[in-house]
């Protein structure tokens, strides 16, 4: 059987949707927001804001493409994707 693994939970590859590829949705502090710190994007709120409007415009799911020592954060993304109503496949790590 086929799926795709969200942070929500497995879903039929069919109910996909639109599907954006290759996001970077939450980078905490990490090394990397050391040298660049322009880059820290550590709001839920502004998560939430981003991701509802590509909800209106018909993105149903995204991937998100942040690996762990690069300020991921994967209770974040869970609520993000909760309050916005697109789902999320974290591609690099494990949702604890």
């Amino acid at each position: 059987m086929s799926f795709v693994r969200t942070l929500a939970g497995d879903l039929a590859p069919e109910a996909l949707g639109g599907c954006y590829s290759h996001e970077h949705v939450i980078l905490d502090a990490s090394y990397a927001t050391q040298i660049f710190p322009e880059q820290c994007l550590n709001s839920v709120e502004n998560g939430v804001k981003e991701l509802s409007g590509l909800r209106d415009l018909g993105v149903r799911h995204l991937v998100e493409a942040t690996p762990c020592g690069m300020g991921r954060n994967v209770r974040k993304l869970r609520e993000i994707a909760r309050r916005s109503g697109v789902g999320m496949v974290a591609t690099t790590g494990f949702a604890a």
